[in-house]
């Protein structure tokens, strides 16, 4: 029926091409997705609108990856990496896991025991606010304090996946929306996170800046 038809609707694009404010408007929430000039998406952001929910199911949740897919991240530089082994671009792998590799130690350094125990986690809130979103999705230019509290992407190169659920009044049937990281970004690992998202998708937009 068209009640439980729930279409989802993929935004891809180059960094700062709009992606993320365009998802905002399309919502209704010009502030939901943080849009600075500074932190970007590094995240696959999915916006469930209108889906019925089960009582007590939470408003925000982060997946973030477990230790097996960090490590084929590690080894094979992920998807992206076994495309480019398969094409014989060699450099192309061992960037992606040049970048990986100094990704994990930047993290485990930050992060310390707790980057291990953290792995696999899925993180419920029953609230979603712009510090969330900070913590978890935006990914910020580097962490020289390591006594602040919360800091801008402190979870984000370790989060899988966000999961957003909303009420739309002004959309009249269930939808989800995917925000994604941009295809051009200098670290390919958000690249291949975009890739993966494609192939679950039923509808790509594409946003080209202007």
């Amino acid at each position: 029926s068209v009640e439980e038809f729930k279409p989802s609707i993929t935004m891809i694009g180059q960094i700062k091409a709009g992606k993320t404010s365009l998802v905002n408007a399309m919502v209704g929430m010009p502030d939901l997705l943080p849009a600075d000039v500074n932190p970007w998406t590094s995240v696959v952001t999915s916006l469930h609108m209108n889906s019925v929910q089960a009582e007590g199911a939470p408003t925000a949740s982060f997946q973030l990856f477990d230790q097996e897919e960090w490590d084929h991240l590690v080894e094979k530089g992920g998807r992206l990496g076994e495309l480019s082994s398969r094409a014989g671009a060699d450099d192309e792998v061992e960037k992606v896991r040049d970048q990986i590799n100094q990704l994990r130690e930047k993290t485990k350094a930050r992060l310390g025991r707790k980057f291990e125990l953290l792995l696999g986690q899925t993180h419920n809130y029953k609230y979603l606010d712009d510090a969330l979103m900070q913590r978890y999705v935006c990914m910020g230019d580097d962490f020289d304090d390591p006594d602040m509290q919360d800091p801008q992407g402190q979870f984000a190169d370790i989060t899988k996946s966000a999961d957003l659920n909303l009420k739309a009044p002004a959309i009249p049937i269930p939808l989800s929306i995917r925000d994604t990281p941009g295809v051009n970004d200098t670290f390919m690992m958000r690249e291949q996170i975009t890739i993966n998202a494609l192939r679950t998708s039923r509808i790509c937009v594409v946003v080209l800046s202007a």
